[in-house]
């Protein structure tokens, strides 16, 4: 009977041995930047445990935790997190991860390679990443025999979600990424363009397309053509003069002639006038402005607004 009194007082008190029942919170550590298995050592040293998330599309499940770096984190650093709080790491491999931190823009594909393949390999501007990177053909740039099949949108889809921290800017290029339906090559080809274009803003884990186009048959992709050799003199006497051919026409394209006549429009674009300002967006679309462009455009310098997003060299096209 004494001891269950003594029962009845300690819970009446407050006393319980719930274990963590009365642990206050803490303050949720930086791991962004940190090694998988070193961001949760330190979450470990709080009673914390966190879910890793692969940043990408590629649903990959993380074995090797020392192979894999985290990129972004929910709660935010500093903010409160007990026990009993789901965190979540968004992971990407140590290689992918110090390749998007050194490129925040597509990269400009250096010139002459034997395939498109080769730009994955050790050297190449898309060394550590070739998980994420995928070949297919520029449009028009297939062979023959791929020109009546329908080409298709790559699954799954090379834009993963948008981190939880990501900024503005970085938001708004996510909404504009619409991958182009392309055929697939294998990457033996040498290299037409990639997708996203070179110099748009990247999106942390995203799949990026490596273009190639057909080289017709016993043509190296490294041949380059030979200069033709001098013509001999000829020796007959008193040939009878022959009159200049008449010059050719200089053939032009009435689109890329620059709009600059009209100083509101972007030099950068051409075939629609795309206003000068802070930011321009497609009409339509999700973008906030403050201008809009309601026509397609063509990229001739660089694509400061993003309106490209699927890289094949027009803006806020329909098609």
């Amino acid at each position: 009977m004494a001891l269950l009194v003594f029962a009845v007082i300690g819970v009446a008190s407050g006393c319980s041995d719930v274990p963590g029942a009365d642990e206050p919170p803490a303050s949720m550590p930086k791991v962004v930047g940190l090694v998988f298995d070193e961001a949760q050592d330190r979450l470990d040293d709080l009673d914390l445990r966190g879910e890793d998330i692969d940043a990408s599309t590629l649903d990959r499940s993380v074995w090797d935790r020392g192979n894999w770096t985290v990129i972004d984190q929910v709660p935010a650093a500093g903010e409160q997190v007990s026990e009993s709080d789901e965190i979540m790491l968004y992971v990407l491999k140590n290689s992918e991860a110090q390749w998007f931190a050194k490129h925040a823009e597509m990269p400009k594909v250096e010139g002459k390679v034997q395939s498109a393949s080769d730009l994955t390999r050790d050297g190449g501007s898309f060394a550590g990443v070739d998980e994420l990177v995928e070949f297919y053909y520029a449009k028009g740039r297939q062979p023959a025999y791929l020109r009546g099949q329908k080409p298709r949108q790559a699954d799954p889809s090379p834009v993963p979600a948008l981190l939880p921290n990501a900024p503005k800017a970085m938001a708004k290029r996510h909404a504009q990424l619409k991958p182009p339906a392309l055929h697939e090559a294998a990457g033996d080809d040498p290299v037409a363009g990639t997708w996203p274009r070179a110099g748009a803003t990247l999106v942390p884990g995203q799949g990026l397309y490596i273009l190639t186009k057909e080289v017709p048959t016993g043509i190296s992709a490294l041949d380059e053509p030979e200069p033709q050799a001098a013509a001999e003199p000829e020796t007959k006497s008193k040939a009878a003069p022959t009159a200049d051919p008449e010059p050719k026409p200089v053939k032009t394209r009435e689109e890329r002639k620059p709009q600059q006549e009209n100083s509101s429009c972007d030099p950068n674009y051409t075939g629609a006038c795309v206003p000068i300002a802070s930011d321009v967006d497609c009409a339509g679309g999700s973008g906030d402005g403050p201008a809009y462009l309601s026509e397609p455009a063509e990229i001739v310098g660089s694509d400061i607004y993003d309106l490209d997003a699927d890289g094949d060299g027009w803006g806020c096209e329909p098609w």
